[in-house]
């Protein structure tokens, strides 16, 4: 039997690193260790604080990610690249660019092919004020 804990990723903002960390302390009080949460903060990579290294080993190791970024940093770099080869669920906390919005799936849902439909044609209007 695998006894090892579930390892959830979460790529976030700085402005949301301490909420997070309260949270998950708050989590960990009431439930236990279930889980192990890897925290990366948008700022750390862009300063090289964290290495762009251990995100990318951390995001190939994830049994699931959490990304709560914008796109156009350090940090959505590393999530296109390597999250794309990966399997595991990705869930976005808050939107961003498409490229980072298309990261997302959940089981057989991938919001990769929801972008990649071309739209639909508009229907012509029929009736008065068309």
């Amino acid at each position: 039997m695998n006894n090892t804990k579930p390892l959830l990723v979460f790529v976030i903002t700085s402005t949301l690193t301490d909420v997070l960390v309260t949270g998950l302390e708050l989590f960990y009080q009431q439930h236990g260790r279930i889980f192990n949460a890897r925290i990366f903060s948008t700022h750390d990579i862009d300063e090289e604080t964290v290495s762009v290294d251990s995100l990318a080993q951390s995001l190939e190791s994830a049994d699931m990610v959490f990304l709560d970024i914008r796109g156009g940093d350090k940090a959505g770099g590393v999530c296109t690249r390597i999250l794309p080869g990966t399997r595991q669920p990705v869930a976005l906390l808050l939107g961003g660019t498409p490229e980072i919005m298309s990261l997302l799936r959940l089981g057989s849902f991938s919001m990769k092919t929801i972008l990649e439909k071309p739209p639909k044609k508009q229907r012509q209007q029929h009736g008065p004020g068309a």
